[in-house]
């Protein structure tokens, strides 16, 4: 059964990337009816997307749970984020089981403000720093 499920999870992963690899290739965009760039330049995109290089190590990953299921240890549960579902977690300050939901809730809850106040520095700094004037006294960048 096991090797069923690394099976499928193979194969889902590998149509992925080649769908979007064939979309890449054709240079049809999901905004453009066509894209402008170069193969060169629109295949260096799509291995520089993250779902993509995820895909790229869960293929990776998974592979070898094919030839033999009991290929696994705590480096390799990491890896294929089995861990959530063994019970181990690689951060700590996920783990329900040991810290109770409240805990973890506030700490997801802190990192999330964390993200959003940092974000509005971005804005604000880009906001600040963006609108240049020009020689003839109007803003260049907006």
């Amino acid at each position: 059964m096991a090797r069923g499920w690394a099976a499928v999870t193979v194969v889902v992963a590998v149509v992925g990337v080649l769908i979007e690899l064939g979309v890449v290739i054709a240079g049809v965009s999901s905004v453009l009816s066509e894209t402008t760039e170069s193969l060169a330049a629109r295949l260096w995109h799509f291995i520089s997307y993250f779902t993509i290089l995820s895909n790229l190590l869960v293929i990776v990953s998974v592979l070898p749970l094919i030839t033999d299921p009991r290929h696994d240890g705590r480096r390799w549960r990491v890896l294929r984020l089995a861990a959530l579902l063994t019970g181990w977690y690689p951060y700590p300050f996920l783990d329900v089981a040991d810290r109770g939901a409240g805990p973890v809730a506030i700490t997801g809850g802190a990192i999330a403000l964390l993200l959003v106040g940092l974000a509005w520095v971005c804005w604000r700094l880009d906001r600040v720093l963006g609108a240049r004037p020009t020689p003839d006294g109007s803003a260049s960048g907006r």
